[in-house]
């Protein structure tokens, strides 16, 4: 359903419509994600999903380990997504995308409790169906973006482990 669906509107807007910021591609775009990345700009963004096309960068930069480009990114995605949460507080996405970006930018704190802020929302809404899964591998992504990599593989593991987690695999743990 992907292929044909990238097929039908082209890659490019294909990750800008469905997940710009989905580095993880395991489907047809994983050869192309980088070179599609390239060809997006920010123009047909809408302004709450401009935080994701920042992501989108200060990951890429993260993964070449260009600390300047990130720092940009990260900080240009913050100021989106915290203005996101100022209209819509009760959005726990928001605040999950938060968390990662401020783990990003060095603050450990504000993305503990920004990613403890989102799960309590998507509790408070009911939003629980594979809650601890989905905590687990947003608490190892914020830890490798801090740079501890020894408990980000610890909370990755242990979500390896628990079977009731059958949508997260090695496969995927070791994109």
């Amino acid at each position: 359903a992907m292929a044909e669906a990238e097929t039908r509107i082209g890659k490019v807007e294909f990750v800008r419509k469905m997940c710009v910021a989905c580095f993880d591609w395991a489907g047809p775009l994983a050869a192309d994600y980088e070179h599609v990345l390239d060809q997006l700009t920010l123009e047909g963004f809408s302004p709450n999903d401009s935080g994701n096309y920042y992501t989108a960068r200060a990951f890429r930069g993260f993964m070449r380990g260009d600390a300047g480009r990130q720092r940009v990114y990260w900080d240009s995605a913050r100021m989106v997504t915290e203005r996101v949460v100022r209209i819509e507080p009760d959005r726990g996405y928001a605040h999950e995308a938060l968390s990662t970006i401020y783990a990003g930018l060095g603050r450990p704190a504000d993305a503990a409790a920004s990613l403890r802020t989102a799960f309590d929302l998507y509790r408070a809404h009911g939003d629980t169906a594979f809650i601890e899964g989905w905590r687990r591998l947003a608490a190892a992504t914020n830890l490798v973006l801090l740079g501890d990599r020894p408990a980000a593989a610890d909370s990755l593991a242990r979500l390896l482990a628990d079977s009731a987690v059958y949508f997260i695999t090695p496969a995927a743990v070791r994109v």
